[in-house]
């Protein structure tokens, strides 16, 4: 019996010795780790989800439009709320997800996965400057594109894009507030 190996079961009985190699060195590292006392034992982390993401705006309205119109998302909910409970500080938000025909409208109002919650002041009150070292990513199809809408609506591009790797390209774009917005481009 002849036994042909393509390229997919080349890689996965080298993905398999890789995994013995592995094993090797860190199971007796495990068994090792087994007669820590409970204090210097490391802590078994719950399985995360992303939820949603906040961003400070002055104009509620004006972001909500500038999102819509530079990354297509749509308007899932708004919020009039106190924020932390019991603060005395009220806020209005907008949720917005990205556009998806085949998503189920129960996931679709589920405001805590895979959603963009921009915030405002009840009264008005700016917040303070962002910070550029906190960013929001997107996965845009055409990071141009993007430029040139977020131009249109008030946002502007810090600096041209780039291509990082090959067929990955990135521009950093700032709404109307002053959020910076990570766009990246995967072809």
């Amino acid at each position: 019996m002849k036994i042909e190996m393509t390229n997919a079961s080349a890689c996965r009985l080298s993905l398999r010795r890789s995994l013995f190699a592995v094993a090797a060195i860190v199971l007796p590292m495990m068994e090792l780790s087994a007669c820590a006392t409970p204090a210097e034992a490391p802590l078994a982390a719950p399985r995360a989800i992303l939820g949603a993401v906040k961003v400070r705006v002055s104009d509620l309205e004006r972001a909500v439009n500038f999102y819509q119109q530079v990354f297509g998302l749509e308007q899932v909910g708004t919020f009039d709320l106190m924020h932390p409970p019991g603060s005395g500080r009220r806020l209005r938000e907008a949720a917005l997800k990205p556009r998806d025909p085949d998503r189920p409208r129960a996931e679709t109002l589920d405001i805590f996965r895979d959603t963009l919650i921009l915030m405002q002041r009840a009264d008005g009150t700016p917040y303070e400057a962002p910070d550029d070292l906190a960013n929001l990513v997107i996965m845009v199809p055409d990071v141009d594109a993007a430029a040139r809408a977020a131009r249109a609506l008030g946002g502007a591009a810090l600096a041209p894009p780039i291509e990082i790797a090959p067929g990955l390209r990135l521009i950093f774009l700032r709404d109307p507030d002053g959020n910076v917005v990570e766009c990246v481009e995967a072809r």
